[in-house]
């Protein structure tokens, strides 16, 4: 799509707080790659054996704080029209706002407003990660119940990634109140409830031992 003076709309793509990607997927080009990072691997394994690091090509090249570096990706935006005519529209990352809220409050577009989207990737981290918390949080329950959630974490990951990709190729499915079922599902089917479960996204025997009765 054009606007004003052949500015395309384009989407950039935030792939983690160090590395950025500007995309233009209408003309299929990448513009723009920029890497910025606070640590090096060498460094940091020579540090860990109290060691001098020897000789090396060191990748770190940011020594201000992660979330100024985070800010400093404002520059692919305020730079875009300029240098490529390109208005970058979403921008998908974490659930951090720095960079997202950095860029609302600088308008690099005026009256077009930046849609940030959340990257699945960083959601499914945070997800393992909370269930891990609630498996050592003494308060969340009885430690069985606990460590059997703890052995089942990935397997929860893993059938929601499934739901996911499932529900978005099936065009029947493709909307967002049976995903929001499903995914809400995830612990009832691990845990052998699949009352609540689609045929087309479960293969499991209905009339197996509901194991969720069981771990008392």
């Amino acid at each position: 799509m054009v606007v004003g003076q052949s500015v395309h709309i384009g989407t950039i793509i935030h792939l983690c707080p160090e590395r950025l990607q500007l995309w233009d997927f209408e003309q299929k080009k990448l513009y723009t790659w920029v890497s910025e990072t606070d640590n090096c691997m060498v460094c940091s394994r020579a540090a860990a054996a109290d060691e001098q690091a020897g000789r090396h090509c060191c990748s770190k090249n940011w020594h201000g704080s992660s979330s100024s570096m985070e800010a400093n990706i404002i520059q692919g935006f305020m730079n875009s029209v300029a240098m490529y005519g390109i208005k970058y529209t979403k921008i998908i990352g974490d659930g951090d706002s720095n960079v997202y809220k950095t860029i609302l409050d600088s308008r690099p577009y005026d009256a077009l407003q930046v849609e940030k989207l959340e990257c699945k990737n960083h959601l499914f981290r945070n997800f393992c990660l909370k269930l891990k918390d609630l498996v050592k949080d003494s308060k969340a329950g009885p430690i069985i119940l606990r460590k059997y959630l703890g052995k089942n974490i990935l397997r929860l990951r893993k059938f929601i990634f499934s739901v996911i990709a499932s529900i978005a190729k099936n065009k029947n499915l493709n909307n967002y109140s049976i995903l929001q079922k499903q995914i809400l599902n995830a612990p009832y089917h691990i845990f052998g409830d699949h009352t609540k479960c689609l045929d087309c996204l479960c293969d499991d025997d209905k009339k197996e031992k509901n194991w969720r009765f069981q771990i008392y």
